[in-house]
């Protein structure tokens, strides 16, 4: 169990170093169209 724990762990934080820049990138994107 721990070793899956870990592993889905290291997943997510990559899924969020991945899908937190498109967030920012959208928002930027809303600033300079307004």
């Amino acid at each position: 169990l721990r070793s899956t724990h870990s592993r889905v762990r290291s997943v997510l934080e990559e899924v969020k170093k991945k899908l937190i820049p498109r967030q920012v990138l959208e928002a930027l994107n809303k600033f300079r169209l307004m």
